[in-house]
């Protein structure tokens, strides 16, 4: 029993372990930009034209894209941060708008010395992403949107998606505020959620989100109250931009993808059975998607 305990408790950390050593296999190597007052851990490497990847709520930057280091990395210097208030990253002040961590990555892309990059941003990070191309365009050559419906997201869609999933704010159903709600998270983010069994979830739970939980809410509070403003100001990106959606997406349902595609301009990459982390359920396709888009020239 002493034995079980001992092996199943460190499950998690071992996964951890292994993304770590993917992010490695790639020349990815861990490091902190500190300008204040944004404090980032970040993962760069590779050679090649400079991408910035931006994860979203489901953890922090090496759960999220493992998939993608070697697949991306064969053509381009990847530049992977813990945005902040995730991970190893964090504001020496209360910031929490979209502005706030765009800028904190235009100092990061200072720091690595890229004048100019590709994003791709998934969900939250997507909103940054967008929210970076609009205001600072000459430093930005392509955009890929993932399951992140940017400005045509509209209060109407948020009510409906949360009387669908049974929540009543955003914060509810991605930041979980014990272990029990990441097992409901993995359902949303996934068509078939991988086992999950207590104990694991504990120490999802334990990893990703209980350390700066009333942080990452706020996030999600100032952009839901906020968004008003997201909206009205907001333009199609001049930027040559690429959506990549889960088939069966229940937060940002194809139909916002749709819309999101003819108001932008922009080529909309369905991958099929699949939720809201189609990277994770098809890294694939996703891969492969993505790769031809952000083709070095």
């Amino acid at each position: 029993m002493l034995l079980w305990c001992m092996v199943s408790c460190a499950i998690v950390a071992r996964v951890e372990q292994n993304h770590e050593e993917r992010f490695a296999e790639a020349t990815l190597a861990p490091r902190l930009y500190y300008a204040p007052p944004y404090n980032v851990r970040y993962w760069e490497g590779s050679r090649g034209c400079p991408v910035l990847l931006l994860h979203g709520f489901g953890g922090h930057a090496i759960w999220q894209w493992a998939d993608q280091v070697e697949a991306l990395g064969t053509d381009h210097q990847l530049i992977i941060p813990d945005l902040l208030w995730f991970g190893g990253s964090w504001a020496e002040e209360p910031r929490y708008g979209l502005e706030h961590q765009a800028e904190a990555m235009l100092g990061l892309l200072d720091h690595v010395g890229a004048a100019k990059v590709d994003l791709v941003g998934i969900s939250y990070g997507g909103f940054i992403a967008f929210n970076l191309a609009l205001r600072h365009p000459e430093r930005v050559r392509r955009v890929v949107l993932v399951d992140s419906p940017g400005p045509v997201y509209t209060r109407e869609d948020e009510a409906a998606a949360m009387a669908r999933l049974g929540v009543t704010r955003p914060a509810d159903l991605v930041v979980p505020q014990h272990p029990d709600g990441v097992g409901r998270l993995l359902e949303l983010a996934f068509e078939r959620p991988p086992p999950s069994p207590g104990f694991v979830e504990r120490q999802v739970f334990e990893l990703m989100y209980q350390d700066k939980q009333a942080e990452k809410i706020a996030l999600l509070d100032h952009l839901a109250a906020n968004r008003e403003e997201v909206v009205t100001s907001a333009r199609p990106l001049s930027q040559p931009t690429l959506l990549v959606w889960g088939e069966n997406d229940q937060l940002f349902p194809l139909d916002v993808a749709e819309r999101l595609a003819q108001w932008q301009g922009a080529r909309l990459a369905i991958l099929p059975e699949t939720r809201h982390a189609p990277k994770l359920e098809d890294p694939e396709g996703f891969n492969a998607e993505v790769s031809a888009f952000l083709r070095c020239d």
